[in-house]
């Protein structure tokens, strides 16, 4: 998303908040607790961000990452697009904590089952499905 603004499925960011166009609820850091999502992420489901390049899936995933890793979450993040240094760039600079987020690169899928197989993460990310 621009820091001017953006929409994705219902979810919009203005320069201070995100906004559920849905329910009106406006975080600053997007968690995935929303009416949109049936109340939140629920363990075991499969939920997939669709949208034109450029509106902000991979930093919604990044905001929702480092939201719960921030409350003892175990999480991996499978890009097949960017690099670790640029996914940690990214996440600098606009002030996400994702430190303790597992990493993996995401163009060979035995390398990702490997990874996942690893670490064991309650929620696995994957940045594009398309790269798999």
């Amino acid at each position: 998303m621009s820091e001017l603004g953006g929409t994705f499925r219902g979810v919009t960011r203005d320069r201070i908040a995100f906004v559920c166009s849905a329910c009106g609820q406006r975080l600053s850091q997007w968690t995935g607790r929303c009416p949109v999502l049936g109340g939140g992420l629920v363990p075991g489901s499969v939920v997939m961000l669709a949208g034109p390049p450029g509106i902000g899936k991979s930093t919604l995933v990044l905001h929702l990452l480092g939201a719960l890793v921030a409350r003892g979450t175990a999480c991996l993040l499978v890009s097949g697009e960017e690099s670790r240094a640029q996914v940690s760039s990214r996440a600098r600079r606009l002030r996400i904590p994702v430190g303790d987020v597992g990493f993996a690169p995401g163009r060979d899928l035995d390398v990702v089952l490997d990874a996942a197989r690893a670490t064991r993460p309650a929620v696995l990310a994957v940045d594009s499905i398309q790269t798999l």
